[in-house]
């Protein structure tokens, strides 16, 4: 997870892409994985694929940030700015919860 945010920070998304896909071939079933994924079709503008898996993230609960943050913007994208908020309200309940931890 460490080498492909760094990918994206440093904007080699070819790379990135390249990196997720060898990742997912070696465990598909990893909700980062899937997440990385979905940040890396977001970067590509694939807008209904990143939201798609994305959407499969929250329904599993995920304790991440990134899929909501990111389905938050896809909502605000598409003017939906009451869902965006909710999203984004459910970041700041799950961030307290792992300063917890």
């Amino acid at each position: 997870d460490l080498v492909f945010s760094l990918l994206l920070a440093s904007g080699k998304f070819n790379e990135a892409k390249k990196y997720i896909s060898e990742a997912m071939e070696f465990n598909s079933d990893n909700n980062i994985i899937k997440s990385n994924y979905a940040e890396l079709c977001f970067k590509f503008e694939q807008f209904d694929e990143a939201e798609k898996t994305f959407d499969y993230l929250i329904n599993e609960n995920v304790k991440f940030i990134e899929p909501y943050y990111y389905s938050a913007l896809l909502e605000r994208k598409k003017g939906n700015c009451d869902k965006a908020f909710e999203l984004l309200s459910l970041i700041k309940i799950l961030s307290k919860l792992l300063i917890q931890y």
